[in-house]
């Protein structure tokens, strides 16, 4: 996880020394096995995602998790599904990171059951945005 921050967050070099101590707190809490340690470290992950990190960011974080770990981090879906929902009360796509998402909501919800009205305004949102932009 800190190496993907490291690599993908923007972070100035001169921050990079605090992700050697986090690495390090991490080693020794997997190594100590300190669950109590390991879940304040998740939660603040989940803190951070839902807080703090540009939603392209944490989208990637679940690409990487999901290559990486085998796993989803349910934050990152937390945001999207937030995201989507702002989205739709203010039927408005505001950017271009948000297109992305919707897009790929839509490419998900392709293959699954969805809320038909939902994916329809989704879809229509998508096609104003392009339209405002080209």
């Amino acid at each position: 996880m800190n190496k993907f921050m490291a690599e993908n967050g923007g972070f100035t070099l001169g921050m990079r020394h605090l992700f050697d101590e986090s690495n390090n707190r991490i080693l020794e809490a997997h190594t100590l096995l300190n669950i109590k340690l390991l879940r304040r470290m998740s939660d603040d992950l989940d803190y951070q995602i839902l807080n703090n990190i540009p939603l392209s960011l944490a989208l990637k974080l679940k690409v990487f998790f999901r290559a990486e770990r085998q796993k989803d981090i349910e934050a990152v879906d937390l945001l999207q599904a937030r995201t989507i929902k702002k989205i739709l009360r203010n039927s408005e796509i505001a950017n271009g990171e948000e297109y992305q998402l919707v897009k790929g909501y839509l490419n998900e919800r392709d293959c699954k059951k969805g809320n038909a009205k939902e994916l329809e305004k989704l879809r229509v949102l998508m096609h104003k945005f392009l339209h405002f932009i080209g």
